[in-house]
């Protein structure tokens, strides 16, 4: 959704076990296969789908968890309108933790790599403090 900033949080509840809470966006998640890397991706997937956000681990958990209810949560690192490096992305491993050797690979052929890299950890940091604050506030309420 173009209106989400870094920080939001999205709660994708298809049961309507979560009570609804102030600042916190409820829509549905879309899963990929695929990271989402660009502005006229992250298009072309609210249009066909309506989904505010994207993100690659939601439908496997709820293939595993069959009869259980699933309840996404996701706070938004990249915006709608942000771009993600291609390079950058082949620096994360399957559970997005960064490869420290190939970042650092990256960076002394590309110096000017290092401006996305700390926007994309500042990024991060405020997601990841969106979440916790976000899921703490779900499960007291619940």
């Amino acid at each position: 959704d173009p209106a989400l900033r870094t920080g939001d949080v999205v709660v994708d509840d298809p049961s309507g076990s979560v009570p609804h809470l102030p600042g916190i966006t409820r829509g549905s998640i879309f899963t990929s296969d695929r990271v989402i890397a660009t502005p006229e991706d992250k298009r072309g997937v609210f249009e066909r789908t309506g989904a505010v956000c994207v993100d690659m681990e939601q439908e496997i958990v709820r293939a595993w968890a069959r009869n259980a209810t699933v309840v996404g949560v996701r706070a938004i690192c990249d915006t709608a309108d942000e771009s993600l490096d291609p390079e950058l992305l082949g620096c994360i491993d399957a559970v997005g933790t960064p490869r420290i050797g190939r970042v650092t690979m990256r960076l002394l052929r590309r110096p000017g790599m290092l401006g996305e890299v700390m926007r994309l950890r500042r990024a991060s940091v405020t997601a990841l403090r969106s979440l916790g604050a976000a899921v703490r506030e779900i499960t007291a309420r619940i």
